[in-house]
């Protein structure tokens, strides 16, 4: 057999015995224990972000034939809000920023691909760890989910809206995006493992027959651009570092740059525009306020006759 670069792959028996016996001979280090916090962001810390910054609600519209109030804050994030029953107790929040994968720097493709993974596979911000955060958000039942399109980066959160210690599940929401907004730290171990899902990905794309063939179409289409197909290649993927990663994320999630936040609950709407107020307004405006990324759209290609 061969490796994904063309090179012979043997493994023999030998091979597979010795890793084990490593593997078994290696000394075993016990995990510390992990303190769960009650919250992710004290009540003083916010208070005092809200005193610094004073967040204030600069346009407000009220579409009464969907029952939806329409803010937006001085930082420029525009908040949706709507109040809803039908689910007891349930609640879901969206984040949707402009950009996607049209938005990747043509000379690094599968940078917003990775970088989205990236941050699926960490989840640490601030002083807390990945692990502090994940059993933050087991305790709540929080469930986040970071995905990409063609043209836009969308983060999902959904929870129930109660919730013990002090911190509903959807204060805990609120909690965890002012997190990844404002202090997300970029872990080299979640980027590798970022990067190994592409190389699952691009393998499974080529090797089956329908979406290989709708990769050479759209890439035909497009003149050969990476950005509008659905998996990038190997040699592209290992190309990307961290920093590639982290600055093409950071570009999009920037307040000031079309970020919109959508909220829908069963809670009180003055409970969810206060929340509103205090986590995502005291979010730091990116300066200028300029485009989510320079992003050259593809070339129009003309159709060739073998492609018909």
């Amino acid at each position: 057999s061969v490796d994904r670069d063309g090179a012979p792959f043997c493994v023999t028996e030998e091979d597979v015995e010795e890793v084990i016996r490593e593997a078994v001979s290696a000394p075993l280090e016990g995990y510390g224990d992990v303190h769960v916090p009650e919250t992710l962001m004290p009540p003083d810390e916010l208070a005092a972000l809200v005193e610094a910054r004073a967040p204030e609600y600069v346009h407000t519209e009220h579409r009464a034939d969907e029952d939806v109030v329409m803010h937006r804050l001085s930082n420029g994030v525009a908040v949706n809000l709507k109040s809803l029953s039908t689910e007891p107790q349930r609640g879901c929040l969206r984040i949707t920023v402009p950009g996607g994968r049209a938005a990747e720097d043509p000379e690094r493709p599968g940078a917003v691909r990775v970088g989205c993974r990236t941050m699926q596979e960490g989840g640490a911000f601030g002083d807390h760890g990945r692990e502090a955060v994940e059993l933050f958000c087991i305790q709540k039942v929080l469930l986040v989910d970071v995905q990409h399109t063609l043209d836009t980066v969308t983060l999902d959160f959904t929870f129930p809206t109660t919730g013990s210690g002090g911190v509903t599940g959807l204060e805990a929401a609120f909690q965890v995006l002012h997190g990844v907004l404002t202090d997300f730290r970029w872990e080299e171990d979640a980027f590798r493992r970022a990067q190994q899902q592409q190389h699952e990905q691009y393998d499974s794309t080529v090797k089956n027959l329908e979406t290989a063939c709708v990769e050479a179409i759209n890439s035909a289409l497009c003149n050969g651009d990476p950005r509008y197909c659905a998996a990038v290649d190997h040699d592209q993927v290992e190309a990307l570092t961290l920093d590639d990663v982290r600055s093409a994320m950071q570009r999009c999630l920037a307040p000031g740059r079309d970020l919109e936040v959508s909220v829908c609950a069963d809670a009180p709407l003055p409970v969810m525009e206060d929340l509103a107020l205090r986590y995502l307004g005291t979010v730091p405006t990116a300066p200028g306020g300029e485009a989510a990324s320079a992003w050259a759209p593809a070339e129009a290609h003309p159709v060739r006759p073998e492609l018909v």
